[in-house]
């Protein structure tokens, strides 16, 4: 029994092994710059042609089958409209077999077979295709905040922490900034729940369209918000931080609501030598530290490299006299 027991935990792992294997290669698929994508669908496209014209013959072997290969990696890298191009492509390869192989045929049994053969490819096609709609959607639940759009907490942690590590690597400078929305539970109890979600709406919006393509922004919880954005210098950051609250006040003082916020900035340079939890941790209390103030301000800091702790100074042997006294 202990030993069924085993065995079906150790299948179990195996499979789960097998599915994130694969999870990590679809995505890495969806990641591709364009060259690759067409290196992997174009290759395969031409060597299975000159295969089936060189090698195959009528009563022998069919390679017609692995066109399936690019027309599914088409579909799940460039979506239906180059999906359906390099259906249209393979198609068009198979019409061209059958004349060059077996002379003239008929017109009729030549214009059925490739409708069968179209029909058939455009199926898996559209099946890859609803598989490729499904998995962004999925992905995007599970990374993105439902109600804002912005990135959930996990996600947000994930993207800072790569961002923190690769700015050590490149020598580049960061700035992490943590937000919240002042007196957000007064709003909801004063013009009600809807109200507080369309000023949660237009604040995510609105610092979305503030970010460059390779900054992170994401809902903590709540009413409390994190950015992580690249900088030049160590200057530049302190004056984005403050630069930043202004037009995230500006934006929340327009709503129905005119509400306010806090941010604490914490501005990372390079030679920090610090651990992501420490710099995440130093940000959230920066932004404390504003609401207790009395709110609707920014605190901007430089992350401070961390002092190494001193080594004792070596205690002097005691003098010979010292020993014979």
């Amino acid at each position: 029994m202990a030993e069924t027991a085993h065995a079906s935990k150790m299948n179990g792992v195996r499979t789960a092994n097998l599915l994130d294997s694969f999870d990590r290669f679809a995505a890495w698929l969806l990641r591709r710059t364009a060259w690759q994508g067409w290196a992997l669908v174009l290759l395969p496209v031409a060597a299975i042609a000159w295969a089936d014209l060189t090698l195959a013959s009528a009563d022998a072997i069919n390679l017609r089958s692995l066109y399936v290969l690019p027309v599914t990696l088409a579909c799940w890298m460039f979506g239906p409209r180059r999906g359906l191009a390099v259906v249209a492509l393979v198609v068009g390869c198979m019409y061209a077999r059958h004349p060059l192989l077996f002379g003239e045929a008929g017109v009729v049994p030549f214009l059925v077979s490739g409708l069968i053969r179209a029909t058939s490819f455009t199926v898996v096609a559209l099946i890859v295709l609803g598989f490729r709609r499904l998995y962004e959607g999925t992905a995007r639940m599970a990374r993105q905040d439902g109600m804002t759009g912005a990135l959930n907490r996990t996600a947000f942690e994930a993207e800072a922490r790569s961002m923190v590590e690769a700015a050590r690597v490149r020598d580049e400078t960061l700035l992490i900034a943590f937000v919240d929305l002042d007196d957000f539970k007064l709003i909801n109890d004063t013009h009600g729940h809807e109200a507080g979600d369309r000023v949660l709406r237009a604040f995510s919006s609105f610092a979305a369209h503030e970010i460059r393509r390779g900054d992170r922004f994401g809902r903590m919880g709540g009413d409390e918000f994190a950015l992580a954005l690249r900088v030049a210098n160590v200057e530049e950051g302190r004056r984005l931080g403050t630069r930043l609250h202004e037009r995230l006040t500006g934006v929340l003082a327009q709503s129905c609501a005119s509400a306010a916020c806090s941010m604490g900035a914490l501005v990372v340079p390079p030679d920090h030598g610090r651990s992501y939890r420490d710099l995440i941790r130093e940000a959230d209390e920066l932004m404390y530290r504003a609401k207790r103030d009395g709110g609707n301000m920014a605190r901007v800091a430089t992350a401070q490299a961390r002092q190494r702790a001193r080594a004792p100074a070596p205690v002097p042997a005691p003098s010979r006299l010292a020993r014979r006294a």
